[in-house]
């Protein structure tokens, strides 16, 4: 298991079913959650739920729900709305962050395939962590772009 840095942003995507990426929080116990919620899963009262159980269990972690907003609207399952939505979002809250000396970690177990894709694109992670089905591991990814 990779140590974590000594402050870590770790971004998780939220769906129906949270308990892998609860576990990795747990574990990791970052500074900074950004919890990934689109417009289907904030109707659905899993990130309430999630964050609730956060709060509770890593209170000195500030936690930062990110969805769909007035002007961005954000469903998760197409590619070009998800890059959109990562681009005007996301990016500028990971860009502050690692400006403030922050490692950026994805969890990109939950949410869907094109939303997963998106971001394992759109961001140079310091790492990646995935949790299949049935493991008991969570997997950890350094992804090589082509140039370096």
């Amino acid at each position: 298991m990779t140590p974590c840095p000594p402050r870590l942003a770790y971004v998780c995507t939220v769906s129906g079913y949270n308990q892998p990426e609860l576990e990795a929080c747990l574990q990791h116990r970052p500074q900074d959650l950004i919890l990934i919620v689109s417009h289907g899963m904030e109707q659905s009262g899993a990130p309430e739920r999630l964050e609730q159980v956060l709060k509770t269990r890593l209170p000195a972690t500030r936690i930062q729900r990110l969805g769909a907003t007035t002007d961005m609207p954000f469903h998760g399952d197409d590619l070009c709305e998800n890059q959109h939505w990562i681009h005007h979002v996301l990016l500028p809250v990971l860009r502050q962050l690692a400006a403030e000396g922050a490692h950026c970690w994805l969890n990109f177990t939950g949410g869907t395939k094109t939303l997963s894709t998106a971001l394992l694109f759109a961001y140079p992670w310091d790492l990646c962590e995935y949790k299949p089905n049935n493991s008991h591991w969570l997997l950890q990814y350094h992804l090589i772009t082509d140039d370096g």
